[in-house]
């Protein structure tokens, strides 16, 4: 299980020569704790996390990257995020499946999905392991506006499965739904400033085909001149045990991280940085 045994892949061999306003861009990112995977380990030990049926990739350390490709280049998806699809959906509900994904991705406003290696440091390096998906809804008059971003695999839910869990950095929001029914996803630690744990009942779909998608919504107005909405995932479980109720003490203490993350990015982010919008 990734969460407990981790292995890093060499990335010798691969080029990630960024440009300048990408590397200062950098500065600015603050690394996660070393605490994260023994806390999380321990975590999903004691919650039961076990078999996943026939989904696949659900740590998104399957993925191939071809050598000598670079930070901001497009990757196949079929090589990169194996066992899913990606795609974006327009304001009005239209959906534009994607083929591609960036390689450590990075925008201002429009809505994009990104694999992020170890390079990937200005939205968040991987959570675990070697790889995380990053996935943002955004805003661009150049690319039809509005758009969330989501993906998506079929699969069977083993049998017994009482909830999903998932590592997950935000400062907004994102939604999971399985077989089309959303599901409550409830903060159950708080592992960073602005990263947490988060679990929902998937009960009702043990031992059934369903199809599993998180998506990234776009940030409607008043509030969308601050799109994009990134959210990193990684780790995902199937558990036999129950999700809890989160407790007060926890939704105050991520609700108060998240705030504090949403003041720091403003003050810190560059007005000047545009990279793409």
């Amino acid at each position: 299980m990734k969460l407990i045994s981790v292995r890093e892949v060499s990335v010798t061999g691969r080029s990630h020569t960024l440009c300048s306003s990408f590397l200062s861009a950098t500065m600015w990112r603050v690394q996660h704790p070393a605490a994260l995977l023994a806390g999380l380990a321990l975590l999903l030990s004691a919650a039961g996390a076990t078999g996943q049926g026939t989904f696949q990739n659900l740590n998104f350390e399957a993925g191939i990257i071809p050598s000598g490709t670079q930070s901001g280049s497009m990757v196949p998806i079929s090589s990169a995020l194996p066992g899913w699809s990606a795609s974006f959906i327009t304001y009005d509900g239209t959906i534009q499946q994607q083929t591609q994904i960036m390689l450590d991705g990075l925008t201002l406003a429009s809505a994009f999905i990104s694999i992020n290696d170890t390079h990937g440091r200005v939205w968040g390096g991987p959570l675990q392991g070697s790889y995380s998906l990053l996935l943002a809804g955004g805003n661009s008059l150049f690319e039809g506006g509005l758009k969330s971003s989501t993906i998506s695999q079929t699969g069977l839910v083993p049998s017994g499965m009482m909830s999903i869990l998932m590592v997950v950095e935000t400062e907004h929001n994102f939604t999971v739904s399985m077989g089309g029914q959303a599901i409550n996803m409830v903060p159950l630690q708080t592992i960073s400033s602005y990263t947490a744990l988060f679990g929902g009942d998937i009960s009702a779909f043990a031992g059934q085909t369903a199809q599993l998608t998180i998506t990234s919504p776009y940030l409607p107005p008043p509030i969308a001149g601050q799109n994009p909405n990134p959210v990193l995932l990684d780790g995902i479980q199937f558990s036999t045990q129950q999700v809890p109720e989160p407790s007060v003490f926890t939704l105050s203490a991520l609700g108060a991280a998240l705030l504090g993350r949403r003041v720091f990015r403003r003050g810190r982010y560059p007005s000047s940085l545009q990279i793409r919008r």
